[in-house]
């Protein structure tokens, strides 16, 4: 404990005398949307001249859902290849958690004026839409995204949706209603969409298309495709083409349409009378 107040002092003094410039190392876990919002959270401090490191050993030591079942790769670099990002060792990942590890407690991102010493964040830390939508526009450019092998063919006349069903590590957790979307919100969505929309064709994304099969598309009559076969930010991409997108649960829905920029964006409500709403993607 000793030890750790030194050394924290000692960066503050360094940092306070301009010997050091401010630094937040952002630590990263999860799926491609987390990877996409907390690289984010990064360069929220680097447009602000602090400097930055990505904490990316999660994916080495752990790299699996809650459920340790499906696969948590770090795709984020394939899937934007000239984004700047510097990752760090395990060593000095062990040091900056052990010396410098923040928790903030509204649950925000510190503003770059209070970073006055290293700042190791761990954990989601929210980030204002404006800021946002901001800095996704800036460093999530679509026309930057490296082309994929599989696409959504264009319709003449017609409308793409899909379809995101959130399984996995979320499946079968009944403490929240969002955390187990019951299946008539997707049939009831699916069927609204269908009715208000000419020449409509529906692809659903999920981690467990079998499944989707046999409880979805087994009751629904539309013209749908199974995307199967693809890496997480591929679907992600494919999600961003559509016109419309029925999200589940998590952010895969909603970022999907983030990239597009102007999807119809549809949710689960439970407030609402059919099950689900349209909302916007910020």
């Amino acid at each position: 404990m000793f030890l750790s107040h030194i050394i924290y002092a000692f960066n503050r003094f360094f940092i306070h005398f301009g010997c050091l410039r401010p630094k937040v190392i952002i630590y990263m876990d999860g799926g491609i949307c987390s990877q996409m919002f907390q690289y984010l959270n990064g360069q929220y401090y680097k447009d602000a001249n602090v400097k930055i490191l990505y904490d990316t050993t999660w994916f080495v030591k752990n790299g699996k859902d809650k459920d340790g079942k499906f696969d948590r790769k770090l795709e984020l670099t394939e899937m934007f290849p000239d984004l700047p990002f510097v990752t760090l060792t395990d060593r000095r990942s062990w040091f900056y958690r052990l010396f410098f590890a923040s928790k903030q407690k509204d649950g925000f991102l510190p503003h770059p004026d209070r970073i006055l010493h290293t700042t190791y964040l761990g954990g989601f830390y929210d980030m204002y839409p404006d800021d946002l939508q901001g800095l996704f526009t800036k460093y999530f450019n679509p026309e930057t995204l490296r082309s994929i092998s599989v696409s959504i063919p264009r319709n003449v006349n017609g409308v793409n949706c899909a379809v995101h069903v959130r399984r996995g590590d979320l499946a079968n957790r009944e403490d929240r209603w969002y955390k187990k979307v019951p299946n008539e919100y997707f049939i009831n969505a699916i069927r609204y969409v269908h009715e208000n929309n000419e020449n409509v064709h529906f692809y659903f994304f999920s981690d467990e298309l079998d499944w989707v099969e046999t409880n979805l598309c087994n009751h629904i009559d539309v013209s749908y495709r199974l995307m199967r076969g693809n890496k997480a930010y591929e679907d992600l991409i494919l999600i961003s083409e559509c016109d419309i997108v029925i999200a589940s649960q998590g952010s895969f829905g909603r970022w999907g349409a983030r990239l597009n920029g102007c999807a119809t964006l549809i949710v689960p409500s439970k407030e609402a009378p059919q099950g689900f709403m349209e909302a916007s993607i910020w």
